[in-house]
């Protein structure tokens, strides 16, 4: 196994702090996402509209956000979009957002066939890996994530995703 260095390791660590910068300003300045807790390797956020739709049950996150969109961040090596579905005390409450986004798994390319107990990934799209990037300057990255978010995820994916739990609002927010 080959080691790496501190300045390999320093590069890395330059890097995924480069990307959250720029991914924590990409969802300030927008008017439609509302950020969430983030570390370097985590930038977590919500499409307001779902803020507003999904109780805030969780017991993962200080906002109590049972659903959130993460950005997982690994520097040169790549960086993922996920929906994930955290934990909480009702269980109910999950199954029921699980069941909606089953009926579209079109959209919500589960890679969680069967809900787990704490944490479900409803969705997952990988941004850029190793292989694309490895010769790119930091720049180039910023212009794929930008290319990704404007192109693909806020014209399509995001709103899918939104559509479809507005449509099972009534099932997601069913009193027990």
């Amino acid at each position: 196994m080959k080691s790496i260095t501190e300045e390999q390791k320093k590069e890395k660590i330059n890097r995924e702090k480069l990307i959250q910068c720029h991914l924590v300003n990409l969802i300030r300045e927008s008017d439609i996402l509302q950020l969430d807790k983030s570390t370097r390797r985590y930038i977590r956020f919500i499409p307001k509209v779902l803020d507003e739709l999904i109780p805030k049950v969780g017991t993962q996150l200080p906002s109590h956000r049972l659903l959130i969109f993460e950005f997982i961040n690994h520097g040169l090596k790549s960086l993922d979009i996920t929906l994930m579905l955290g934990p909480c005390n009702d269980s109910m409450i999950r199954k029921r957002i699980y069941s909606v986004s089953e009926k579209k798994d079109y959209i919500f390319n589960r890679t969680d066939k069967l809900l787990s107990t704490k944490y479900s990934l409803l969705y997952k799209k990988r941004i850029y890996d190793l292989k694309e990037v490895e010769d790119k300057n930091i720049d180039i990255l910023k212009l794929i994530v930008n290319n990704f978010m404007k192109d693909i995820f806020l014209k399509n994916d995001m709103p899918s995703i939104v559509s479809v739990l507005q449509e099972g609002k009534e099932i997601i927010q069913k009193v027990n």
